[in-house]
């Protein structure tokens, strides 16, 4: 069963197709790795803690401003000037 789908990822890897290349390594690097994630599983439980983390977590991280938005539309402004001038 694994032929199965070795065979269509190493087609796929060998075509550049960048996912299959990794489920490849992957499938290397770890014993049973395409049989693992083959097997059924309840992902309802794992819900509960993506929802406590999104709203106990997440809102504790602040964004430090390093430079005011304002500041970097100025720049940006004689930026576009300066290009302008350099092409004529």
């Amino acid at each position: 069963q694994t032929d199965q789908i070795l065979i269509p990822l190493h087609n796929a890897c060998t075509q550049k197709d960048g996912l299959a290349c990794w489920l490849l390594i992957a499938d290397g690097s770890w014993e049973s790795f395409l049989d693992y994630i083959q097997e059924e599983r309840n992902f309802e439980d794992k819900l509960d803690i993506i929802d406590e983390y999104t709203t106990t977590v997440l809102p504790s991280f602040k964004e430090v401003e390093l430079i005011e938005q304002k500041h970097i539309e100025e720049l940006d402004e004689k930026m576009i000037k300066l290009t302008k001038q350099l092409k004529s």
